[in-house]
């Protein structure tokens, strides 16, 4: 009766996306070129619109990807990916997200100068801490180097850029010691980065 009540547990805690073992250190960072639409603008299996909004109008230039659209209706959304019919935009909030949000583009395209190139930080991260976070404009520095990602509601950010010096990335980390004062702190180690796939232009 002992063992029946062990496998049932080990079930749930499956559904629950909690593993009965953790998961070996992995020994190299997996990179992941990532968008929600094939070449064709075809949204991909996975993915589903879960929000229209319409009135948008889009730019050049993701901040987080580079060569994607940043777009604004009432709240701005980036990046975004052109669907099949160019009239409409393809956007996720979050590189591991599957939640697509589907703008009507009706204020138009601006592309001066183009999409641009892709950003050579990572749109996001997973660390070997189970830790996942995503790319933030820039907000502030520690130490000379740029703050560009956060979690642990903002008490820990990563700063600089990823050390890709060896099979698995790694980038330092600061914690705040007060009054949003950083101190570094040392380094985590990165599991997986996303970068963000390019879009054609409009």
């Amino acid at each position: 009766m002992k063992r029946a009540w062990c496998l049932i547990l080990v079930a749930v805690f499956g559904v629950l996306g909690m593993p009965a073992l953790a998961p070996a250190n992995p020994s190299m960072t997996t990179v992941v070129t990532t968008a929600p639409v094939d070449g064709d603008g075809h949204l991909l299996p996975g993915y589903r619109v879960v929000k229209h909004d319409s009135g948008a109008k889009c730019s050049s230039h993701s901040a987080v990807t580079g060569n994607a659209y940043k777009c604004v209706t009432h709240f701005p959304y980036d990046p975004c990916w052109l669907s099949g019919n160019h009239s409409y935009v393809d956007c996720l909030a979050s590189p591991y997200s599957r939640r697509v949000t589907r703008l009507h583009v009706t204020r138009g395209y601006h592309n001066k100068g183009g999409l641009g190139a892709a950003k050579k930080l990572p749109w996001g991260l997973l660390l070997t801490n189970g830790v996942k976070t995503t790319l933030i404009a820039g907000i502030g520095k520690v130490d000379g180097k740029k703050i560009h990602y956060s979690y642990n509601k903002f008490r820990t950010v990563l700063v600089g850029n990823p050390d890709k010096s060896g099979p698995l990335w790694r980038i330092q980390k600061a914690r705040d010691v007060g009054g949003f004062h950083f101190k570094i702190v040392g380094w985590v180690t990165i599991s997986k980065a996303w970068f963000g796939a390019p879009t054609e232009l409009g």
